[in-house]
C-alpha cells in the first residue's frame, strides 16, 4: 500500500486512478463494439476533420479543374496567335513578291488580303466552351465584327 502525505495529494490520486479506469473502460466498450463512441459527442472531433478533409479536398478538385481548363484556353490561344501569325508572315510575302515584281500579282492583291483578313478575324473569334478567347471581360460578343 501507498502512504499519501496529504488529504490533497490523496484525492489528485483517486482522480488520476478513477479517470484511467474511464478510459480503459470507454477503450474496453470500443474493442467490443467496433465503434468509437455511442454518442455523437464521442465522435465530433473526428466528424470535424473529416467534413474539413472532404472541403479541402472539393476545393482542391475545383482548383485542378480550373487549372485544367486554363491551360487548355491558354492552349488554343497560343495556337490561334502561331495560326494569326503564319497568316502575317504570308500576307509580307505576297507584298514582297508584288513589290519586287509589281506587274506579277497587282490584280490579285486586294482578293489575297481580304482573304488573309477573313481568316484573321475567324481566328479572333475562336470559342471555346461557349466564350470567344479574345473576348475579354465579353467573352460572349465576338471580338472581331
Amino acid at each position: 500500500m501507498t502512504r499519501v502525505p496529504t488529504f490533497a495529494i490523496q484525492q489528485l490520486t483517486l482522480y488520476h486512478t478513477l479517470n484511467t479506469q474511464a478510459r480503459a473502460s470507454d477503450l474496453s466498450v470500443q474493442l467490443a463494439s467496433g465503434k468509437k463512441s455511442d454518442a455523437y459527442s464521442g465522435v465530433f472531433k473526428d466528424a470535424f476533420q473529416l467534413v474539413s478533409m472532404e472541403t479541402r479536398r472539393a476545393e482542391t478538385s475545383q482548383f485542378q479543374h480550373n487549372i485544367t481548363i486554363g491551360d487548355q484556353r491558354l492552349e488554343l490561344m497560343d495556337t490561334t496567335i502561331t495560326s494569326i501569325e503564319d497568316l502575317a508572315l504570308q500576307l509580307r510575302d505576297t507584298l514582297d513578291r508584288v513589290l519586287a515584281q509589281p506587274d506579277s500579282a497587282g490584280g490579285n492583291l486586294t482578293q489575297i488580303a481580304a482573304n488573309l483578313r477573313d481568316g484573321i478575324t475567324s481566328l479572333l473569334n475562336t470559342r471555346y466552351a461557349d466564350d470567344y478567347i479574345f473576348g475579354g471581360t465579353r467573352s460572349d460578343v465576338a471580338p472581331v465584327d
